[in-house]
């Protein structure tokens, strides 16, 4: 089945001002960074007023955050649904995560997680930034333990933890070394850690 990246960046001309304005510094922000993002850069590439964002966001900050509440939302959204429509059996769809993220490394828009990313350009000294990771990294957590549970893990919280670690080592690794392939390396450790937690029941 051939499944499609979810979608970042909405058509400009079918969404609001505040949608598009979220979607164009989106994608500039993992592109370009946020610090090397100017409210102006943005402006120009959405077409959208400077009054028009400062009503909606007041400030780079809140649309920051904003942004980074979008991208957790549209992404958990289809890494969900990409794992529930691959896969018939929580084994089989803990696996598929890295078939998740292969598809992922492989989309023209994947310029890493912003969430990493958000965190290390701001040297781990934004809180606000950091807790919007960590609670992305929770809620992304929270959907691999419910697998992990079904597929009948003796430690769920402890594998999670341990795919988890793959996870952001594949995302880092793509992007250091611009293919998929980390993903299909993580999946191959995986499939280790799997049969372990779930032969040692």
């Amino acid at each position: 089945m051939k499944h499609a990246c979810y979608q970042r960046n909405a058509n400009k001309t079918d969404i609001g001002s505040s949608e598009r304005l979220l979607s164009v510094a989106n994608e500039l922000f993992c592109r370009d960074g946020i610090h090397a993002t100017g409210i102006k850069k943005v402006l120009d590439e959405s077409g959208v007023a400077r009054r028009t964002l400062y009503k909606h966001f007041n400030s780079k900050e809140n649309l920051v955050r904003a942004v980074l509440e979008r991208e957790s939302a549209l992404w958990l959204d289809w890494f969900r649904d990409f794992i529930n429509s691959s896969a018939d059996t929580p084994r089989e769809r803990l696996l598929c995560i890295f078939d998740a993220l292969k598809v992922w490394f492989e989309d023209e828009s994947f310029f890493g997680c912003a969430f990493i990313n958000a965190v290390m350009e701001n040297h781990k000294q934004d809180e606000s930034i950091r807790e919007l990771a960590l609670q992305h990294r929770e809620n992304t957590n929270s959907f691999i333990q419910e697998l992990a549970i079904a597929a009948g893990a003796n430690a769920p919280r402890l594998l999670t933890e341990q795919l988890g670690i793959l996870v952001d080592g594949a995302i880092v690794s793509a992007v250091t070394l611009q293919t998929s392939e980390p993903a299909t390396h993580a999946k191959m450790a995986a499939q280790i850690l799997v049969e372990t937690a779930i032969e040692q029941k």
